[in-house]
């Protein structure tokens, strides 16, 4: 068997998985210092078992877990498995490859698994045994065994050598034996003191058991009288029962009808109400839909209205339209008669230029053939004339075009004129347009104000309608059940009242004497009543206080005893039976002490002492101290009987539920009926609650009638208001309609000026400006003339210099000159009046062109406002036949309204009566309920009888009805008189007996059994204890044979080892005490070669390291190990030990895998197999492998 893997995962700096494989031989894990190799050492420690953080170097175990780097996380788990090669089976397990894991998680779990299955530390140890491998055998060897060798005591050095001789276990079997011998010696102590006070007991228990044999019996023949009595009880009861259950039956069968018959008619009801309030939401629509046709029918008419008002417009405009074409025809007619005349007057003109041209040709003919015959002089003279000429005859030209424009500014400012009149007379109807329509948004607004002020009231006074009828709905149901829960309360608090009257659920006896009481008051003097009179429980003890009373809540409390005789001679003259009285002057209180009280209120569940719980008068206070002074409450069973062992059953502890346990250590409890209404405790309570609450309600059951009735008269006024404000809703949006439709028309007419003023001004605009060009070309006339009469004076006297020169042929020339400008100046007036004929044409087909374009669009308007005129009769015929709709739609909406109100009316009618009879239904229900309450009280009595009488067979008897019926010989032959008498008889007997301890006869029992037992087991540790001692004798007489043997082995090894690796010398092993090989220390001596024998304290460090190894491999030599981890152990030897060390080392190899942590250069040379380990990555170890020869 050899090590053959080891896996690494999350193991201290190994964060990632690190697999190192080892083979037979010698293997060298090397590297710098803290690159993580003695991690490995450390992984096969923790593997095989170590719980020492600080074996480990570290401070806890968790510290083992790769806690990360500046790179890498942490992880959450630690693991290391170790495999073996168990091809020889040297393991006993059915395995040729043995995994032996250690898990451990941050969380702090850790396991253990063996070939992957979990498995406990201690099954590995013990897989191990005697293998040599373990946390603390020789398999893994560090500096800190060479360490502890060294440095230890003779005394703790021994356990080495008691490790490496197999006889640890033994010690620990010892020490276990002795452990157990120890604790069998106390037993036995224990067992024999035991034993001398059951001898104590026994005798004064036989007295008590016999004692209780009598009481038994005497209980026995009790308890089958009294079981009799009780079967009789219970099947009178029963009887009774069955006869009342059929008259509940009878009752609940009636209650049924009525509540059926109750809920029809509320469904009746409920449906009238529905459909009530089903016909006022549909009167309501067709209100509202007769009003929205009011309104239809008003907008009709107001729209016919309007399109008869804009009809009679329109035909109003095609008549205006029609004498403006007339006028525009007659107009065009007119002017077409003055361009004809205009045309005339061109032809004369042009046929006047035509002569004028003629004439002048000639004239120039005969002007030219006399210049010919002038000098130059004249010739010039001449030309200045024709200069002279062309200037006055543009100068004429020029005037012409002024007194043209002069005319057009004329006309236009004429124009404008006529503009600004029609402007001003459109602006002041638009001041009137203003005002009327100021006036028609006011009265429209104003209208549409009011249509809203009234709307919003209406909303109003509809969400205060739907509220009250809301209230009036709730306050009438609250009425209805007001008066059902009072005609309940009543009928419960005259069946309290005649209960309390007679004493109900009293015995006979006390019901007569508390009548007589208040039928005789001089009887009733000193006699203050019942129990349950005068002590006022509250609900929440009820049942506690009940339970723990019990009967005695019948007790009558008298002042003396003399009143107490007085009333039981009244009984026995009249032969009521029997009753118990209570004397204030003769009864003691009991109480449970203070510090008790204090240690009780520190419990949990303690709820209070019953007496300090209620409420009483004063002069009563023995009376109630003495029936509750010893009674404590608890929340709940477990802190009952918590308190009652604690306190030895000194006093009743009750639960809140009513569970009882008593002093004598009886338990009552279980279900309990919850009807407590029908005890006296509640009835002494709920009458006044009662009263107050009838009280109460019969004020309230005022207020809502008075409500109702104030509801009702409001939700009839709020309607009529409604309806008052519909009409006036209808009206005034008929009349906003009305002021729309007005304010409409003003505004489309004023929208109908402002585009006529806008088409005027326009055209006053382009009239301006053309006015403006025309008078900057009449200023840029005169400033032409200007400089043409500049010119003319210029050539006139240059003209003047020539003929100053030339004088020939003057006079025919200035009379053809004179004909000739004369003829020409003609021509030019001629050509002025012909352009002005043709601007005055000009004018005249424009102004005909603009009269026709008028008087298309006058005709365009006039066909527009002519199918306008159809559009709006059609239209008119349309909405008269819509009105007529309208209007037979209305009658039919009127028809109906006043079918669903009168239908609405008898529903309304139908419903007046509705709660009188509810109410009387409730009555009856209250009275039925009245009497089955009666009928249910009456059974809840005979059901409280009969399980009273069942909790007594149970709870004093631990009988059932049926074995109680089996083993009573009483029931039904004896009579009651003489069955009363033998109960006298028996109780008396047994009250002779005094005190009897009834569960003597079992501790008496129990006892012996117990002494009996207790001797067996004294005898039978005894044994044990003898046994006990010869297992340690020959434990001892083993270990002694085999450590003498096992020492004397290693002592000579410890010599030969000592040998090789000094080269020499000698060593030896003593026991300090041969006497005792057991306990006795152990010292080392040693014989370097070349020295003195001496202790190994006085070696240097290098020899005593060097005998310390040589120790360790003595003890290898004798129990060779599969594997041996040495780790660093030859650190502090010198190069040449070093390399013995390594010699020693390879002769061991071939029996022991050797595998080391090493720095030293002379251990690396015999390796077989060499891993590096180095840190690439701060913090995280790397593993690199390397097979080597190795050196033999």
């Amino acid at each position: 068997m050899y090590l053959k893997r080891l896996e690494i995962q999350g193991f201290k700096s190994f964060v990632d998985k690190t697999v190192l494989e080892f083979d037979k031989g010698i293997t060298a894990i090397v590297g710098p210092n803290g690159s993580g190799k003695s991690n490995i050492s450390d992984a096969v420690k923790w593997v095989l078992g170590e719980q020492s953080p600080k074996t480990l170097r570290g401070g806890k175990m968790e510290d083992v877990i790769f806690a990360g780097t500046e790179n890498r996380r942490p992880v959450g788990m630690a693991e290391v498995s170790l495999i073996m090669d168990n091809s020889d089976r040297t393991l006993n397990i059915d395995y040729s490859e043995v995994k032996i894991t250690r898990r451990l998680y941050r969380s702090g779990e850790s396991e253990y698994l063996i070939n992957g299955s979990l498995c406990r530390l201690k099954d590995i140890q013990l897989l191990f045994a005697d293998t040599g491998i373990g946390k603390d055998g020789f398999s893994i060897i560090g500096q800190g065994k060479v360490d502890e060798i060294l440095n230890s005591k003779s005394n703790d050095r021994r356990g080495i050598f008691e490790d490496a001789s197999g006889i640890m276990k033994y010690r620990m079997r010892k020490e276990e034996s002795e452990r157990k011998l120890n604790n069998t010696e106390q037993n036995l102590v224990r067992i024999n003191d035991i034993l001398g006070e059951l001898e104590r007991q026994i005798g004064p228990l036989e007295k008590q058991a016999e004692k209780a044999r009598k009481y038994l019996t005497l209980k026995y023949e009790l308890r089958d009288i009294e079981v009799g009595d009780l079967v009789d009880t219970i099947k009178d009861s029963s009887v009774k029962m069955e006869e009342t259950d059929k008259n509940i039956f009878i009752v609940e069968d009636q209650i049924k009808q009525t509540e059926e018959k109750l809920e029809n008619v509320k469904r009746e009801n409920q449906e009238k109400t529905e459909k009530s309030k089903a016909l006022e939401e549909q009167i309501y629509r067709e209100r509202e839909k007769g009003h929205e046709i009011g309104n239809l029918i008003e907008r009709i008419n107001s729209s016919i209205k309007i399109n008869e008002n804009n009809i009679n417009t329109l035909k109003q405009a095609v008549e205006k339209n029609d004498m403006e074409l007339s006028d525009l025809s007659n107009r065009n007619i007119k002017l077409q008669n003055d361009v004809a005349n205009v045309d005339e007057r061109i032809l004369v003109t042009e046929e006047q230029i035509e002569e004028a041209r003629q004439k002048i040709s000639d004239m120039q003919e005969r002007y030219n053939a006399v210049m010919s015959l002038l000098s130059d002089d004249s010739r010039e003279a001449e030309k200045l004339k024709d200069w002279l000429y062309e200037l006055r005859l543009r100068l004429s030209q020029k005037d012409s075009e002024k007194e043209s424009c002069r005319s057009n500014i004329e006309r236009l400012d004429k124009r404008n004129i006529e503009i600004r009149d029609e402007i001003e007379n459109a602006n002041k109807e638009h001041l009137e347009i203003d005002d009327l329509i100021k006036k028609a948004e006011e009265e429209y607004i104003q209208s549409a104000s009011l249509a809203e002020s009234f709307k919003k009231e209406w909303n109003e006074n509809a969400d205060k309608l739907n509220g009250m009828k809301v209230l009036y709905e709730n306050k009438t149901n609250s009425l209805s059940d007001t008066a059902a829960e009072m005609k309940s309360q009543q009928a419960r608090l005259r069946l309290m009242s005649e209960m309390q009257e007679k004493y109900e659920g009293y015995a006979r006896s006390v019901k007569e004497i508390l009548t007589f009481c208040r039928q005789n008051a001089s009887f009733g003097r000193g006699i203050h009543g019942s129990v349950a009179e005068i002590i006022n429980v509250p609900a929440e003890y009820e049942l506690a206080v009940e339970s723990a009373i019990g009967a005695a809540y019948q007790n009558i409390v008298t002042d003396t005893e003399d009143e107490a005789k007085k009333a039981i001679d009244y009984l026995k003259q009249k032969n009521y039976g029997r009753a118990t009285f209570l004397p204030i002057s003769a009864v003691q209180g009991r109480t449970i002490d203070s510090n008790t009280e204090r240690q009780l209120k520190t419990m949990p569940g303690f709820v209070g002492i019953a007496a300090n719980l209620v409420r009483y008068d004063g002069k009563f206070g023995n009376i109630v101290n003495n029936l509750l002074g010893r009674v404590v409450i608890f929340t709940d069973l477990d802190s009952c009987i918590n308190a009652a062992r604690r306190f030895k059953y000194s006093f009743v502890c009750v639960t809140l539920g009513g569970d009882i346990l008593r002093t004598s250590g009886a338990m009552t409890g279980g279900s309990t009926n919850n009807n407590n209404k029908t005890n006296v405790f509640a009835r002494t309570r709920e009458i006044p609650a009662l009263e107050r609450s009838v009280k109460q309600l019969s004020s309230s059951l005022d207020s809502l009638k008075h409500e109702i009735v104030g509801l009702r008269e409001n939700i009839n006024r709020l309607e009529k208001e409604q309806n008052s404000i519909l009409d006036k809703i209808r009206k005034q949006e008929i009349q906003t309609e009305r002021a729309k439709n007005v304010y409409n028309a003003f505004v489309e007419k004023k929208g109908n000026l402002d585009k006529k003023v806008e088409d005027l001004m326009r055209d006053a605009d382009r009239n301006v400006n053309e006015i403006s060009v025309l008078k900057e070309r009449t200023n840029a006339i005169d400033v032409e003339i200007v400089d043409i009469n500049n010119q003319i004076m210029e050539k006139s006297k240059e003209l003047a210099q020539y003929e100053e020169k030339s004088k020939q042929g003057a006079e025919v020339r200035n009379v053809l000159t004179n004909e000739l400008t004369k003829a020409q100046v003609e021509e030019n007036e001629i050509k002025n009046r012909l352009n002005n004929l043709f601007d005055e044409k000009k004018r005249l087909l424009n102004e005909i062109a603009s009269n026709e374009d008028k008087k298309n669009y006058l005709k365009l308007q006039i066909d527009e406002d002519s199918s306008r005129i159809k559009e709006l009769v059609i239209e008119n015929e349309e909405y008269a036949s819509r009105i007529k709709k309208q209007v037979h739609d209305k009658d039919d909406n009127s028809a109906l309204l006043a079918r669903l109100t009168v239908e609405k009316s008898e529903i309304d009618a139908n419903l007046s009566g509705m709660i009188e009879k509810i109410s009387e239904i409730t009555g009856e229900i209250s009275n039925l309920r009245e009497e089955l309450s009666r009928l249910a009280f009456r059974k809840t009595k005979l059901e409280e009888t009969k399980e009273s009488c069942l909790n007594r067979l149970w709870d004093e008897y631990e009988l059932t009805y049926t074995k109680a019926c089996e083993i009573s010989s009483f029931s039904g032959k004896v009579n009651k008189e003489a069955r009363r008498k033998r109960i006298n008889e028996l109780k008396q007997e047994m009250k002779e007996l005094g005190n009897v301890n009834v569960g003597a006869i079992d501790e008496l029992e129990e006892v012996k059994t117990r002494y009996e037992f207790m001797s067996e087991q004294y005898n039978d540790m005894h044994t044990a204890k003898q046994k006990l001692l010869e297992v340690i004798d020959e434990m001892n007489k083993v270990m002694k044979e085999q450590f003498t043997k096992q020492f004397d082995q290693i002592r000579r090894n410890f010599n030969e080892v000592f040998c090789e690796l000094f080269g020499g010398g000698k060593a030896d092993i003593i026991l300090t005490d041969e006497a005792n090989v057991l306990e006795s220390g152990i010292e080392i001596e040693v014989q370097p070669p070349g020295k003195k024998l001496q202790n190994m304290l006085l070696l240097s460090g290098g020899e005593r390291a060097l005998t310390a190894i040589a120790l360790l491999f003595a003890i290898l030599r004798m129990r060779p190990s599969p594997f041996c981890l040495l780790d660093e152990i030859e650190a502090s030897l010198d190069e040449a030990n070093v390399y013995r060390f390594g010699r020693f080392l390879l002769r061991g190899s071939d029996k022991t895998q050797f595998i080391m942590v090493t720095h030293r250069k002379g251990t690396m040379e015999i390796a077989e197999t060499m891993y590096g380990v180095t840190m690439e990555e701060k913090g995280i170890s790397k593993v690199v492998s390397m097979k080597l020869g190795g050196v033999k």
